[in-house]
């Protein structure tokens, strides 16, 4: 009979010895499991990250080659006339085939001049602003299609800036109807000494817009010198 008892407490023991292992066993199986299921979804989401990536890379390099490529002319408007015909020609790449939208606006000669801080007596910011510093601005009103009957208004009352809203494809020549700037009203200074100043550099800055793409491309346009100049 004692050894009976003494077989079953054996046999207890090894059962909750075995059942104890098995439990560990079933511990170390799970961390283990869960350790994997990290690594596998950490593997997940760098491949995700790469891919992703990749797209975005992908898509800027695809943005940078169907930038719009322009020809830039200009010449007088008429024999003897100080305003100058700006002709933007859409060249291409062949891949875009097209623009929806086209803004121009020209740019001062320097970038902190709309920034200059007014004087007692002096110029307003607004006034600064309103300035174009350089040799040529749109001729208000102006531009494709201007019609302010139609609602196409041209370029703004400053000169600053005009917005093409049509289709534009290859080919298509834009032309713009440019006038001398005028010295600042506050300064002293005369028109053909503001204008030599100026030199004959305008400097441009082009929105262009097709479908979610947007370009801004920077470009300079040489014009010819005014006939009245020496």
């Amino acid at each position: 009979m004692a050894l009976q008892l003494a077989a079953m407490e054996i046999a207890s023991l090894i059962i909750a010895v075995l059942s104890l292992g098995a439990a560990g066993f079933a511990i170390i199986y799970a961390r283990r499991s869960a350790a994997a299921a990290d690594k596998s979804a950490a593997a997940a989401a760098r491949a995700a990250a790469a891919e992703e990536k990749s797209a975005a890379l992908d898509a800027d390099r695809r943005h940078a080659e169907l930038t719009p490529q322009f020809e830039f002319t200009a010449r007088p408007a008429n024999p003897g006339s100080d305003q100058i015909t700006a002709t933007l020609t859409l060249l291409g790449p062949d891949g875009l085939g097209s623009i929806d939208q086209l803004s121009v606006s020209i740019d001062d000669d320097h970038p902190w001049r709309a920034t200059a801080v007014s004087l007692p007596g002096g110029p307003t910011p607004e006034q600064v602003a309103d300035q174009i510093w350089g040799p040529y601005r749109l001729v208000p009103g102006t531009g494709p299609g201007a019609n302010s009957v139609g609602g196409i208004l041209g370029a703004s009352t400053t000169g600053r800036d005009v917005t093409i809203s049509r289709h534009l494809t290859i080919g298509d020549p834009i032309p713009l109807a440019l006038q001398p700037t005028l010295p600042p009203a506050w300064s002293q200074m005369t028109q053909s000494r503001w204008q030599l100043e100026r030199g004959h550099t305008v400097r441009l800055a082009l929105e262009c817009r097709s479908g979610s793409r947007a370009w801004f491309i920077k470009r300079n346009l040489e014009v010819p010198k005014p006939p009245q100049q020496p």
